[in-house]
C-alpha cells in the first residue's frame, strides 16, 4: 500500500520504503545518529480489549495493528528505548498513545538521559494523546 501511494503521489524518486521489525531496517541501513525525526502510530490497545473493538475499526486491519500487549505499551517501550540509537542530537521521537498511557510514559522518558525534553500533546478533552521527545 505504501509503494502504491508513493507511485500515485509521484514520490518514488525521493522516498525509500523498507519493512522490518520496528527499527530493524534502521539498524540494517546503519542509520545510527543520522535520523532527524521518527514518528510512529504504534498499537496501544491492551490485548484483552482488542476482541471487543468495534468491527468498523478492527475489521479492516490485522490484530497486530491494535494489540499493544497486556497493558498496551509493549511496542512503545521498545520504541522509546531503541530510538535514541538513531536520532541526531536534537532529533525528535513523536508517537501516539492510548488514553491514560501518556502521563506515565512521559514521566518515564523524562528520567531518561537520552531525551532532553519530553512533552505531551493533548486532545480537545485534555487527554495526552501524543508524546514528543527531543534527543540530547
Amino acid at each position: 500500500l505504501a509503494r502504491r501511494n508513493c507511485e500515485l503521489l509521484g514520490l518514488c524518486d525521493r522516498v525509500q520504503l523498507h519493512s522490518g521489525d520496528l527499527l530493524e531496517p534502521f539498524r540494517e541501513l546503519q542509520l545510527n545518529n543520522k535520523v532527524d525525526i521518527i514518528t510512529c502510530n504504534p498499537p496501544y490497545i491492551s490485548s484483552a480489549k482488542v476482541p471487543a473493538m468495534a468491527d468498523e475499526i478492527a475489521g479492516h486491519e490485522p490484530q497486530m495493528a491494535f494489540d499493544g500487549g497486556i497493558f498496551g505499551v509493549n511496542l512503545m517501550r521498545r520504541l522509546i528505548s531503541e530510538t535514541p540509537d538513531f536520532l541526531t542530537s536534537g532529533g525528535y521521537l513523536v508517537f501516539e498513545v492510548g488514553l491514560g498511557q501518556g502521563p506515565p510514559l512521559q514521566k518515564q522518558m523524562s528520567k531518561m538521559p537520552e531525551y532532553s525534553t519530553v512533552e505531551a500533546v493533548q486532545d480537545v478533552e485534555g487527554n495526552a494523546r501524543v508524546i514528543v521527545a527531543r534527543a540530547n
